[in-house]
């Protein structure tokens, strides 16, 4: 989806739900689970929310200068989906993040899927390789659900 999008904060967030979509391949592949929150008077441990701590570890252990990527990465996420920051603020930054988050999400696939050269496989030009979607909206009148098509199937093209 990211690749299809001209909107620099929805290619972002496509590329980092992405990362979130293999953060458990990842947990699991590095052995990490995720964060505990432990209680300041007594020590008590547990799991407060899911984290990306998959995503995390592979960042910062498989991407060149990943622990600063991650920061700033996880950063910039933060800012947009938590509002944090203005969108105008942070466009450029996110503009010069956008293309290496797009090549973490690719080698992470890489990774997930066992491909032994993952640092190597060359990703720009299968990222601008993607096929054209199309999207259509309209308004279907007339009928009713159980004449839609066979089986109250909705209408939909052949190729």
């Amino acid at each position: 989806m990211g690749t299809m999008t001209s909107d620099i904060f929805d290619r972002f967030n496509c590329f980092w739900i992405g990362l979130e979509a293999l953060n458990p391949v990842l947990q699991e592949k590095f052995s990490v689970s995720d964060d505990v929150t432990r209680c300041p008077k007594c020590g008590h441990e547990w799991v407060s929310t899911p984290t990306v701590s998959g995503i995390r570890t592979f960042i910062q252990n498989g991407i060149l200068g990943g622990k600063i990527l991650y920061r700033r990465l996880r950063s910039l996420r933060n800012y947009i989906m938590h509002s944090k920051e203005k969108l105008e603020n942070i466009q450029k930054e996110v503009s010069d993040a956008v293309p290496k988050l797009a090549e973490v999400l690719f080698r992470a696939i890489c990774f997930a899927l066992g491909l032994k050269e993952w640092k190597k496989v060359p990703y720009k030009v299968i990222l601008e390789q993607m096929p054209l979607r199309i999207e259509l909206e309209a308004i279907l009148v007339g009928g009713t659900p159980e004449s839609l098509g066979i089986d109250g199937k909705d209408p939909y093209f052949e190729t």
